[in-house]
């Protein structure tokens, strides 16, 4: 089965097995910017330009709610581990540069908490999330707070242009990248991995070329670390998406000389593949596997716009969204070669 949503306004659900088209829903969705599917996998989250967030039956395509009330819609989404609670993020522009706020709704649309900061991410087992917020001289405070219980308690400070983090499944290291410029034209970055109660570091990260992170995953497993990054090489095909063993933190495997850095990494629920918007050759979505024995499996899809994928928890789906105002739902057994 795949579902799609053509230019802002049709959601069309069609089934592969006898090409039939079986759902054809009215949306009226602006472009999509970000993407969040429900713990149980039966809903998604789509974050949209107009500020407001859609959610859509998972199976089916047919739009069941919207969150928000706001213009200045942020990808930035996700749920609380227990699926109680959504998160989006809003974004305004001031004379100082973007203002982010992270906004806390139940799912019937209902305003629970505002919180001064961009949305990182949930956490796995808790109600407590990971905020940041830019800081003078370019530097991140990142926040950790109980939705419950109220103020934050500062947790890591990253010197980076931008920010880029990720919090592993078992919620006690944050991924972060420090990015420091190496010459006037050009910068360095490197992924520091810090405990994150004590702030102790555990590892860093880097290449001789790493220059700008776009994206940070963690395999469910806690097994893997996935960074996809621009590396300093004369253009085209500078980017790479590379895989660290966190046993070892040694460099597992790296897929190079992509057409483009992505800026959004979903692993499967397995921990077998990464779903990724970039590729060697142009598609715009690819699975990578991390068996050297399976091949690529690229999608000519979501052509010439940045792109955002994420796995449903339950590995049935994969949903694919960008700027071009289309939704797409895959079966993703029927884009993984056959299991033996």
């Amino acid at each position: 089965m795949v579902a799609t949503e053509r230019y802002s306004d049709l959601f069309q659900v069609w089934s592969w097995a006898d090409n039939r088209l079986l759902a054809e829903v009215s949306t009226g969705s602006p472009q999509a910017v970000g993407l969040a599917w429900s713990p149980d996998s039966r809903l998604l989250m789509v974050a949209a330009a107009d500020g407001l967030a859609r959610l859509y039956d998972g199976q089916t395509g047919q739009l069941v709610g919207k969150i928000g009330d706001r213009a200045g819609g942020a990808p930035d989404v996700g749920w609380s581990f227990d699926g109680r609670l959504l998160a989006t993020t809003h974004v305004e522009q001031t004379e100082d540069g973007p203002e982010f706020t992270t906004l806390i709704w139940s799912p019937d649309g209902e305003l629970q908490a505002t919180i001064a900061g961009d949305l990182i991410a949930w956490a796995n087992h808790s109600n407590r999330l990971l905020v940041a917020s830019p800081s003078p001289y370019n530097e991140y405070a990142v926040q950790t707070w109980d939705v419950a219980n109220g103020p934050p308690a500062k947790t890591a400070e990253f010197k980076t242009r931008m920010g880029r983090w990720a919090w592993s499944p078992d919620d006690s290291l944050i991924a972060g990248v420090d990015q420091q410029w190496a010459s006037s034209a050009s910068f360095h970055s490197k992924i520091v991995v810090l405990e994150l109660e004590s702030q102790s570091p555990v590892a860093e990260l880097t290449t001789t070329d790493m220059s700008y992170v776009r994206s940070m995953a963690w395999s469910p497993d806690g097994a893997w670390l996935a960074a996809s990054y621009d590396y300093n090489c004369p253009r085209p095909n500078c980017a790479r998406l590379e895989i660290w063993d966190t046993a070892t933190w040694q460099s597992h495997k790296t897929f190079g000389r992509l057409d483009s850095s992505s800026g959004s990494l979903s692993w499967s629920p397995d921990s077998r593949w990464i779903v990724a918007p970039d590729s060697p050759t142009g598609s715009a979505i690819t699975l990578y596997p991390l068996d050297d024995q399976q091949p690529i499996r690229e999608l000519d899809h979501h052509l010439g716009l940045d792109a955002v994928a994420a796995w449903s928890p339950d590995g049935r789906r994969i949903a694919s969204t960008n700027y071009d105002g289309q939704l797409t739902i895959w079966d993703a057994a029927a884009l993984l070669p056959p299991t033996e």
